[in-house]
């Protein structure tokens, strides 16, 4: 009787033990023979019904045919889906959902993957991952990153910080840490860039391997390849741009050309703002400019926004400033400050509403309509409605007219009749 007691009282107390270690577990689903064309499955294997395993662990729910089939002592893990995590073994803290989720991975903490076959080889922690296929190849080294979207960060083998949002953002993203891509097909092509930041549909599409760059807007910096330290804010913005660097364009198609060539060094540091500015430089340097349609082209519709392109041409400038709607910089070397001003000679500068030297080399021109024709070289005209066709000459004052080389007119009305003559007054 006593040898009763004793294997009855050990019985219940192992009953006890068991219950206790496995308080809160629920598990629901039979077996499942996935089919072959689920690789690596050969459509022979037979994964386990969910909980089969299980030996400790509280707080496990396990819903699906073949969901969590191997968990053995994990706890407060959700598993719904046919083989959802079935080779997850003692983790806890997890949250995966969809068929096939997981279903590859052995180890991992506090990672939420919901969608079919998203993350199936994810060993890594703390990643959020949401959509078909996404993440579906992440492994131990791949940790903290937010992939959410249909296919977002399917081929991300390792990399920490990411965030990929959109439905095939950062698709094509292998190696790569602390990128945030934002949109549709946002950082599609990118291989092991890092430190990008893509927002927008298209944005940085094709950054294959560069890095620290910014985008923001539909397709801005959409063809960069390998630039770094680029930064594009507005739709289409430095759209062309692949090989150049450190260039800032802001505003609707801002730089859009530059470097549709996709020569390797020679698009570099341009600084454009302001809707389509700069738009029609393909190959330049160290160029700043600021204004709508401000750059290098001139007779903009700006009540018709759309289809400008055929207007930019194909331009090579280097080293220009310029800052006004529609300020027109045709050469290397110039300054153009104001309302359609416009300086064609190289070395020039005009800055006044509407200011135009035309081919004049070395020119100066300040002033509301001053005009200096291709024969003005090294002159300079200042005031309101100065008109100089002739080198070495100075026009200072309203309404004057030089048409004599080496002159000088100082004055309201002036005008110079003789070569190498100077007028100051009014009406000289």
């Amino acid at each position: 009787m006593l040898r009763k007691k004793i294997v009855l009282t050990a019985s219940v107390m192992l009953v006890t033990v068991l219950s206790f270690a496995q308080t809160g577990n629920y598990n629901a689903g039979g077996t499942v023979t996935p089919a072959a064309a689920v690789a690596p499955y050969d459509g022979t294997t037979v994964v386990n019904a969910p909980g089969s395993s299980t030996t400790s662990g509280d707080y496990n729910t396990a819903v699906g045919a073949g969901a969590a089939s191997s968990l053995s002592s994990g706890s407060q893990t959700t598993f719904i889906g046919t083989a959802a995590g079935t080779l997850h073994t003692s983790q806890s803290d997890n949250i995966i959902i969809g068929a096939f989720a997981a279903d590859q991975a052995t180890t991992g903490t506090d990672n939420l993957i919901i969608g079919t076959r998203a993350a199936r080889t994810l060993n890594g922690t703390d990643n959020t991952v949401i959509g078909v296929e996404a993440g579906m190849v992440m492994t131990t080294g791949a940790s903290d990153n937010v992939i959410v979207g249909e296919e977002a960060g399917q081929a991300l083998i390792d990399g920490d910080d990411n965030v990929f949002i959109g439905e095939d953002a950062g698709f094509n993203t292998t190696t790569a840490s602390d990128n945030t891509f934002v949109g549709n097909t946002s950082g599609r092509s990118n291989t092991t860039g890092y430190r990008n930041a893509f927002v927008g549909n298209e944005a940085g599409y094709d950054n294959t391997t560069g890095h620290w760059n910014t985008a923001v807007g539909d397709s801005a910096l959409v063809d960069n390849g390998v630039g770094f330290n680029n930064t594009a804010i507005g739709h289409g913005a430095g759209c062309a741009t692949e090989h150049a660097d450190y260039n800032t364009f802001i505003g609707a198609y801002a730089g859009s050309d530059n470097n549709r060539t996709n020569t390797t060094n020679s698009s570099n540091r341009n600084t454009y703002v302001g809707a389509f500015a700069g738009s029609s430089n393909r190959i330049g340097e160290d160029n700043t400019g600021m204004g709508t349609y401000a750059g290098y082209g001139t007779g903009y519709d700006l009540t018709a926004v759309n289809g400008q392109w055929s207007q930019f041409g194909n331009t090579n400038r280097s080293r220009t400033t310029f800052m006004g709607a529609q300020a027109y910089a045709n050469n290397n070397d110039v300054v153009a400050f104001g309302y359609r001003a416009r300086v064609d000679g190289q070395y020039a500068i005009s800055i006044g509403s509407q200011a135009n030297l035309r081919s004049a080399t070395g020119a100066i021109g300040i002033g509301h309509l001053v005009d200096l024709t291709n024969n003005a070289d090294y002159s300079v005209g200042i005031g309101k409605d100065v008109a100089i066709t002739e080198d070495h000459v100075v026009g200072i004052g309203r309404s004057v007219v030089i048409d004599k080389a080496q002159s000088v007119a100082i004055g309201t009305n002036a005008l110079v009749q003789n070569e190498g003559a100077i007028v100051i007054g009014y009406g000289a």
